[in-house]
């Protein structure tokens, strides 16, 4: 789990310098809007990929601590992740 740990830090770490090159996702008055919907998703994958991270981090890291994991028993989540809904 530490290599995990080393990914989400790296990933946040990536995903602020995103934001600051594109200068916290606010497009420069008058841009197009396909300048605007490049940063609107730019802003939506950051919100999902740190949800996911947040969700393991908090929910399945812990369970795996908690439990040892076999194969051959499988496993079921009774969480399921949410899409943010669009407004």
């Amino acid at each position: 789990m530490t290599v995990l740990h080393h990914e989400h830090e790296t990933t946040g770490a990536q995903l602020s310098r995103i934001r600051q090159l594109a200068d916290q996702f606010q497009a420069p008055a008058g841009a197009f809007e396909s300048w605007c919907a490049l940063y609107s998703g730019l802003e939506e994958l950051e919100f999902a990929i740190m949800q996911h991270i947040n969700f393991e981090e908090h929910v399945l890291f812990p369970r795996g601590l908690q439990q040892p994991a076999t194969a051959a028993e499988g496993s079921s989540c009774p969480l399921q992740l949410r899409q943010r809904s669009r407004t």
